[in-house]
């Protein structure tokens, strides 16, 4: 099992910032993994977090089990999206929402430029 270790407000790290809990606002150098994030999540180079309620945002990459909020990076994966994925690649299995890049994929299509589902 995870320690458990929270963060409330902000948080930065030149090179990792981990944490079990995030609330707020927290930065990661090259990366940024929360078990649950509730508020701003910005990892360099990727972004993880079982569940996310708020902005998750990687430069390369973004991965979640459940995203209730906007996903932005440049390749974006999800389980379940209630919300908006924006980058160059999105993938999910169950979308309640939409998805903006070059290529979006979900359960039901796979689209270009944009693609939904409710």
């Amino acid at each position: 099992m995870y320690p458990y270790y929270q963060i409330n407000g902000f948080s930065t790290s030149l090179i990792i910032d981990t944490a079990y809990k995030g609330n707020g606002f927290s930065i990661g150098g090259i990366s940024n993994t929360k078990c649950i994030n509730n508020g701003v999540m910005i990892g360099g180079l990727w972004s993880f977090s079982s569940e996310s309620n708020g902005i998750q945002i990687g430069g390369a990459w973004n991965k979640s089990y459940e995203l209730k909020g906007i996903q932005i990076g440049g390749y974006n994966q999800s389980d379940r999206i209630y919300g908006l994925q924006i980058g160059l690649f999105n993938s999910t299995k169950i979308l309640k929402g939409f998805q903006i890049g070059l290529w979006n994929k979900n359960k039901k299509r796979s689209l270009p430029l944009i693609n939904w589902g409710f």
